[in-house]
């Protein structure tokens, strides 16, 4: 008790920046939106985005600001001068990681966005795979993992299969056998399918 701090630290300074950039580039944005020829959205606005955090009670670090920029121009979501680019614009509307939201958009564009949906579900929530801490019964959580997996040795692919049975179960009754037989958290496969 005594080395733990009086306060919790604030959350901006604990998670990743990323979506909070975008959700402020978007909020800066002003209602009069036009596109340019380099794909970048035009604003009137000239807050930038450090600026903006820097207003903050307990702002994040200028390094941890500048990373969050440099990711979010590496995925094509601002351009050099920090403004929204039209994928972008698209990304900061989708409620999830600015990266997860892109693989949505690109599997729309390839024709494969069930599968990538389910996949980013569970990768924007938690793994829904409950690790065993005995041996034995490790043993018998690869086994189940790999035959999730088609024995293609993929963690997505299993996560996928495993979501999959589980819609595919007619009644609820057999959702918590389902789980316990492949070591899933049922309240974890719960909100995925919610997602």
């Amino acid at each position: 008790y005594d080395a733990s701090e009086p306060f919790a630290k604030a959350e901006l300074l604990r998670t990743p920046l990323e979506e909070l950039c975008l959700q402020i580039k978007l909020l800066v944005q002003e209602e009069g939106v036009s596109d340019n020829n380099d794909g970048s959205c035009s604003e009137s606005g000239t807050l930038s985005i450090g600026t903006f955090l820097e207003l903050a009670p307990e702002p994040p670090s200028t390094m941890a600001v500048r990373n969050a920029i440099l990711s979010l121009q590496r995925i094509g979501a601002l351009d050099l001068k920090e403004q929204l680019t039209r994928l972008g614009l698209q990304l900061a509307r989708i409620p999830m990681e600015p990266s997860l939201g892109r693989t949505l958009v690109l599997a729309i564009v390839f024709g494969c966005l069930d599968p990538v949906l389910t996949i980013c579900c569970a990768l924007g929530y938690r793994d829904p795979f409950t690790i065993p801490l005995d041996n034995k019964t490790k043993k018998n959580y690869d086994q189940a993992r790999l035959r999730l997996s088609s024995g293609y040795n993929s963690d997505h692919i299993a996560v996928l299969y495993a979501v999959n049975g589980y819609l595919q179960l007619r009644n609820p009754s057999q959702e918590f056998g389902y789980c316990r037989a492949n070591f899933l958290s049922h309240p974890t496969m719960r909100m995925i399918k919610g997602m």
